[in-house]
């Protein structure tokens, strides 16, 4: 049974963010932390002990122990225009294309040159991204990016490290044991010049410092090939419905 969460049985959310780890779920409790339970856009639900869903935006975020038929009827429902969720069997969406990639992890340090590490501006690591990005990150998608941005860094959800002209990356969401990294970006002109495999290997350095194994959801087999020279194993697929 998939019950929605509501300030009186809230407990039932937090109870599954205390028992599994696991990075979908904590994008998901990231997103309970940021925006809780009274914004009309952000809507969360627990299917008994098996699955924890958020509806953001118009996207569907699912962890998901087992899938049970339930929910499928349930993606029709909720009319989520996107549904992200770790791979698990018995899937069946109306939606036509499926991305996957591979959810990477890190838990040994990385052997180069250091550089500092600064939390820039949301600013700069915006023109990077838009340099590295330019369909996703338009200009168009400025203000309501730069606002998103600024709650989750003013709620403690995510930190933003920038070397200003260079690369950025935005540590997404954290707790005790595990660390998402997003939004990582080297500015066009300096790709192939080892400042991406600096910046990034600066980062998962300081993480593992702080006793947390690192996590990515890479795109294709070329971020798949980066990941993997800084020490990063594959772990299992995410699949991204739309």
């Amino acid at each position: 049974m998939i019950v929605q969460i509501h300030q009186e049985n809230k407990g039932l959310l937090e109870a599954f963010f205390q028992q599994v780890d696991h990075p979908q779920l904590l994008k998901i409790q990231a997103h309970y932390r940021a925006y809780g339970l009274q914004y009309p856009f952000c809507s969360f639900f627990v299917a008994e002990q098996d699955a924890v869903m958020a509806l953001i935006h118009g996207v569907l975020l699912v962890y998901a122990k087992e899938f049970q038929p339930e929910y499928n009827e349930f993606f029709q429902w909720c009319g989520a225009g996107s549904i992200s969720m770790n791979p698990v069997e018995g899937v069946r969406l109306p939606l036509a294309e499926c991305r996957t990639g591979n959810l990477m992890v890190c838990n040994n340090p990385v052997s180069t040159s250091g550089i500092s590490l600064s939390n820039g501006t949301i600013e700069q690591a915006f023109q990077i991204l838009q340099q590295t990005f330019p369909e996703e990150y338009s200009q168009q998608s400025h203000d309501s990016w730069y606002c998103e941005m600024s709650h989750y860094i003013r709620h403690g959800v995510s930190k933003l490290f920038v070397t200003p002209g260079q690369a950025t990356a935005t540590l997404f969401c954290e707790n005790s044991k595990l660390a998402v990294l997003n939004q990582i970006a080297v500015s066009p002109s300096l790709q192939g010049k080892g400042k991406g495999s600096q910046f990034v290997g600066s980062l998962v350095n300081y993480l593992l410092h702080e006793k947390k194994s690192v996590w990515v959801y890479s795109r294709n087999q070329r971020t798949d090939r980066f990941y993997q020279r800084l020490g990063f194993v594959t772990i299992e697929q995410w699949c991204e419905y739309r």
